[in-house]
């Protein structure tokens, strides 16, 4: 059986989705076509929920409708082919894990020390 010639293929329709949410999100109107490429990427493969990175970029650009960004300020890029590009982080629930893993055991003293503040009642130790 051959696909009907007038379907849309799931690759397109994704496409058409995230160029569509820039279009509303981004004040100037101006994207890669390699940033809707990394999207499609990161939905295909299933490395990275793009929707909290549609918020922070929302929130860059200003635009009445967008969500507040929940992560630090946005800082510009130095140098001289990067310095109109801004540096904006983003969160995942995917990295709560390793950011907890890390918090732990980067100071192997911290959770004794949590225990025994905790137990003594002091705070903030």
């Amino acid at each position: 059986m051959q696909p009907n010639s007038g379907s849309v293929s799931k690759d397109k329709l994704f496409v058409a989705s995230a160029k569509s949410f820039l279009d509303g999100a981004m004040v100037t109107g101006r994207y890669s076509a390699g940033l809707i490429r990394e999207f499609d990427a990161h939905v295909e493969n299933g490395t990275a929920n793009i929707f909290p990175i549609f918020d922070e970029i929302g929130a860059l650009e200003g635009p009445k409708t967008a969500r507040p960004s929940r992560t630090k300020p946005a800082s510009l890029l130095g140098g001289k082919w990067l310095k109109r590009l801004w540096h904006k982080h983003y969160t995942q629930a995917r990295f709560m894990v390793k950011n907890l893993e890390r918090h732990w055991t980067d100071d192997p003293d911290r959770l004794p020390r949590l225990i025994v503040d905790s137990l003594s009642g002091r705070e903030g130790a």
